[in-house]
C-alpha cells in the first residue's frame, strides 16, 4: 500500500493513508464515492501544463481527476482540461496550439494563463500529479482535524488513521471550512467580465428566476432558451454561449417530448442534434446539499463538458419537504443553485408560479438572493418576459412574444407550441389585476387627476379592500411599479407634469389578468 509521508500540524511527521485506501470506506459511510479532496490551484495548474507537453499525462490525469474531482472544478482550469481531452478525441497532437485552437472559441481569457503556466512548469507529470495528491491528502487530514478536533496525523498507523477519518467526517461534513481569497481593486480590474449564456440576459455563474401565473408559457419559453442554448442558435438576435444544457423538468415532464418537436420542425432541426439537450424528468431537492452532491455526480458522469444551462422546473417541486415561504428554506435552496453555478459555471434558472396576489409566491428572500429575476406574463394574445433585476445592469427590460401552433403528429390534434419575437403595442390588452385597480383609482379621480403620492395611497387602499398582500413593503413597491409603467406604457395614463397624473382614455381594456 502506496504512503504519502508529511508533516502533522504540530510539526511531527507521520503517515497519510493512499487515496485509493480512503476512498474505500466512502461506500461504508453511505456517501457517495469518491471523496472530495482539498483544492490546490497552483499545483493543478502545473498538472495541466505538464499534460499538454507530455504525451502520456492525460491518463494519468484522468486517473487523479476521478479520485480528486475537486482539483478539477475551478471553472478556468476544467475549461482547460476539456479542451485537452478535445483534442485527444479529435486524434490532434496535444500542444499549446491546438489547445488555444479550442479555447479561441470559449474562453479566449484563458490562453495565456495556459502560456504562462507551460512558461513556468520545471516539472514532470510524476512531480506534479505527486504534489497534487500530497497537498489534497494533506489538506483533507488537516481540514478534518481543525474541524472535528481530532488528532489523525502524528504517531497514527494507518488503520488508525482511517478510524479517525471515520469519526471525523460527519462533524466536516457539517461545517467545512472555505478558504477565502480577499482581491484588490487592480485584481478585480483584472478579471475578465462575467461572460453571459444568453447576452444581456442570462449571467454566467449565476442564479435566476422566471416567475409568472398559470399559463402564462413560463416554461415554454424557457424551454426556448434552454435549445437554442445546446444548438448554439442566437435566441431571438442575442447572442449564445453554446453548450450543454442539463433541463430537471420536476413537473410535467412527459409533456416536454411534444414540445421539443415542435421546437425542432419549426426551426428544422433534427431531433439528433439536440444531444446537448439533457431531460431529467424527475425532482432534485436543491435545497439538500445531498441533491446537489448527486446532481454534480450526473453531471460528471453523464456529460463531456461542464453544462452552461440548467433549469428547474419547477422551484416548488425543486424543494419537496421544505417550506418555500420560510427564509431559512429559501436560503438553503438558493445556497445550493448558487453551489451548483460556482462548480459548473452555469447560469442556473429555477420556474415558479405567482401567488393569488399576482406576485412571486414564497418568501421574499428569493427576490434579494437570485441574480436576475423575470417575469412573464400574459398580455391578450402576446406573452410578455420583463427583466425585473440584473446584479450590475439598471433599468427593467421587456420583451414580447407571440405563439404559433406547430404539428407535432400524424393528426391535426397533435399540436403544441413554440414562441417568436413581437411587439408589445398599446391595446385592448388583459391588465394585470394590480395594474386594474390603480387605473380604477386613477378614473374615479376623473379629470382632476391626483398627485403620485395620492395615487399610491388610493392604490393601497384598494388592495387592502381586495385582501391583497405582499410580503414586504418593497415587494408593495415594485408591485406598485409595475402596474403605474403598465399602464403608461399602454397609454392609459398619463403624467402631464411631473408626478400628477391623468386617465388618458375613458375605456378600460378588456380581459382580466391572470
Amino acid at each position: 500500500m502506496a504512503e504519502y509521508v508529511t508533516d502533522s500540524p504540530n510539526g511531527q511527521g507521520g503517515a497519510v493513508p493512499h487515496i485509493e485506501d480512503v476512498a474505500e470506506l466512502i461506500p461504508d459511510w453511505g456517501i457517495p464515492a469518491p471523496i472530495t479532496l482539498g483544492f490546490n490551484a497552483e499545483a493543478e495548474a502545473e498538472l495541466l501544463a505538464c499534460i499538454v507537453q507530455e504525451a502520456d499525462a492525460t491518463r494519468q490525469a484522468e486517473s487523479i481527476q476521478r479520485h480528486i474531482p475537486s482539483d478539477f472544478d475551478d471553472f478556468d482550469h476544467a475549461a482547460i482540461f476539456q479542451s485537452i481531452q478535445s483534442a485527444h478525441g479529435r486524434r490532434d497532437e496535444v500542444c499549446f496550439l491546438s489547445i488555444a485552437e479550442d479555447l479561441k472559441a470559449k474562453a479566449p481569457h484563458l490562453i495565456q494563463r495556459l502560456a504562462d503556466a507551460i512558461k513556468g512548469s520545471a516539472g514532470s507529470i510524476t512531480a506534479a500529479s505527486g504534489i497534487v495528491l500530497d497537498r489534497a491528502i494533506k489538506a483533507r487530514a488537516v481540514e478534518i482535524t481543525d474541524t472535528a478536533g481530532l488528532d489523525i496525523i502524528g504517531g497514527k498507523d494507518v488503520h488508525q488513521t482511517l478510524q479517525a477519518l471515520r469519526a471525523g467526517l460527519d462533524a466536516m461534513e457539517a461545517r467545512r471550512p472555505r478558504g477565502k481569497r480577499l482581491l484588490r481593486p487592480s485584481e478585480l480590474a483584472a478579471r475578465p467580465p462575467l461572460p453571459h449564456i444568453i447576452q444581456n440576459l442570462l449571467p454566467a455563474r449565476s442564479i435566476g428566476i422566471v416567475y409568472g401565473a398559470s399559463r402564462s408559457y413560463k416554461s415554454f419559453l424557457t424551454l426556448d432558451m434552454a435549445l437554442h442554448i445546446a444548438t448554439g442558435r442566437p435566441w431571438h438576435g442575442r447572442a449564445v454561449k453554446h453548450g450543454p444544457v442539463v433541463y430537471v423538468a420536476a413537473e410535467a415532464g412527459d409533456s416536454y417530448t411534444e414540445r421539443i418537436q415542435a421546437w425542432s420542425n419549426f426551426y428544422g432541426v433534427p431531433l439528433d442534434e439536440l444531444d446537448n439537450f439533457l431531460l431529467l424528468p424527475e425532482p432534485v431537492h436543491v435545497h439538500k446539499a445531498e441533491g446537489i452532491t448527486e446532481m454534480l455526480a450526473t453531471i460528471r458522469a453523464e456529460l463531456s463538458e461542464l453544462p452552461a444551462f440548467i433549469v428547474f422546473d419547477t422551484l416548488a417541486r425543486s424543494m419537496a419537504g421544505g417550506d418555500e415561504n420560510a427564509a431559512k428554506d429559501a436560503s438553503l435552496l438558493t445556497e445550493g443553485g448558487e453551489r451548483l453555478a460556482r462548480e459548473t459555471g452555469a447560469s442556473v434558472l429555477f420556474v415558479h408560479h405567482t401567488g393569488k396576489n399576482g406576485e412571486m409566491r414564497g418568501s421574499s428572500g428569493f427576490l434579494a438572493n437570485f441574480d436576475y429575476v423575470m417575469r412573464a406574463e400574459r398580455v391578450g394574445q402576446v406573452v410578455s418576459l420583463t427583466r425585473e433585476k440584473t446584479r450590475g445592469r439598471g433599468e427593467d427590460e421587456q420583451l414580447g412574444f407571440a405563439h404559433r401552433l406547430v404539428e407535432v403528429g400524424p393528426t391535426p390534434e397533435d399540436t403544441s407550441l413554440v414562441f417568436v419575437p413581437t411587439d408589445i403595442a398599446p391595446g385592448k390588452r388583459e391588465l394585470h389585476p394590480d395594474a386594474q385597480m390603480a387605473l380604477a383609482v386613477l378614473k374615479r379621480a376623473g379629470a382632476d387627476g391626483l398627485t403620485r403620492a395620492t395615487w399610491r395611497a388610493g392604490w393601497d387602499a384598494a388592495r387592502e379592500s381586495a385582501g391583497v398582500k405582499s410580503a414586504s413593503p418593497d415587494a408593495a413597491r415594485k408591485a406598485w411599479d409595475r402596474a403605474k409603467k403598465a399602464l403608461m406604457a399602454l397609454e392609459l395614463a398619463k403624467e402631464p407634469s411631473r408626478d400628477f397624473f391623468e386617465i388618458a382614455q375613458e375605456e378600460e381594456p378588456d380581459g382580466h389578468g391572470q
